[in-house]
């Protein structure tokens, strides 16, 4: 009775390097290349340390990914809380009996933790017999008043208040046609400012004059005045930008930008 001669019994690596053959004879390059892909892939994750490895990259990926994010809004917070606000608190009615006029001023209060940055502040008064249309645009008398330079730069800090550097004046002449309402008077301006973050901001703000009692013919400096909101330029911002009312023509004076 033949024997055959027994098989030499195959090593596990020579049984992987038979089963990672590519024929040659029905396969392209490219699908060569995959075919040699797919086995190291599937080498290199039957690995656990790679395994283990891969696992902890993308733990520290989403960790920095979420602690960046909470730095981010925890900022930006900290931003809105922080930084001035500037908006006009009240207004400023005062006979000036000399100049037979009543001057009108607008008191801008900062309600910010932090101060403004290239503060400017104007103010444009305006008469007409009719409503405000309403795609007015809101016109300034900057550069009439200023003889086209910068206006001046204001500070003003945490909490604080200023008036504008220029108001508005109703002469005495004018009153009854306003009382009766025959002439509408308007006051509109703004206030563009940097926070001390760098960002840029604008308060705008527009009232109508209703109603002005005073002694004009006496000797009391009393003025007792009404006003209504307008139907727009009462806005800060993206209100502004949503409102579409063009900004101011006078940008701000060269190297005046605060520092990023």
């Amino acid at each position: 009775m033949s024997h055959q001669p027994a098989e030499p019994v195959k090593s596990d690596d020579t049984c992987r390097d038979e089963h990672d053959k590519v024929p040659s004879s029905g396969f392209g390059e490219a699908a060569r290349s995959r075919h040699n892909l797919v086995q190291k892939t599937r080498r290199y994750f039957g690995k656990p340390e790679n395994v283990i490895s891969l696992l902890t990259l993308a733990a520290v990926v989403v960790y920095t990914s979420l602690t960046y994010s909470l730095l981010n809004a925890e900022r930006e917070s900290y931003t809105r809380v922080q930084r001035a606000f500037v908006f006009p608190a009240e207004y400023v009615f005062r006979m000036e009996r000399v100049e037979q006029r009543v001057g009108i001023n607008a008191v801008w209060k900062n309600g910010g933790d932090t101060p403004t940055r290239n503060l400017h502040i104007s103010m444009t008064e305006g008469r007409r017999k009719t409503p405000l249309p309403s795609d007015f645009d809101f016109p300034s008398d900057d550069q009439k008043i200023y003889g086209g330079r910068p206006l001046p730069i204001l500070v003003l800090g945490p909490h604080a208040t200023a008036s504008a550097i220029r108001g508005a004046e109703i002469p005495f002449s004018a009153v009854p046609g306003i009382n009766s309402g025959r002439e509408l008077v308007y006051l509109w301006g703004y206030a563009r400012y940097h926070d001390v973050f760098g960002a840029p901001h604008i308060t705008r703000y527009c009232v109508q004059i209703t109603s002005i009692e005073a002694d004009l013919a006496g000797s009391t400096s009393d003025v007792t005045a009404a006003y209504i909101p307008c139907d727009r330029g009462n806005c800060a911002d993206e209100e502004c930008e949503a409102e579409k009312i063009p900004l101011p023509d006078q940008a701000d004076p060269p190297g005046a930008a605060p520092p990023s």
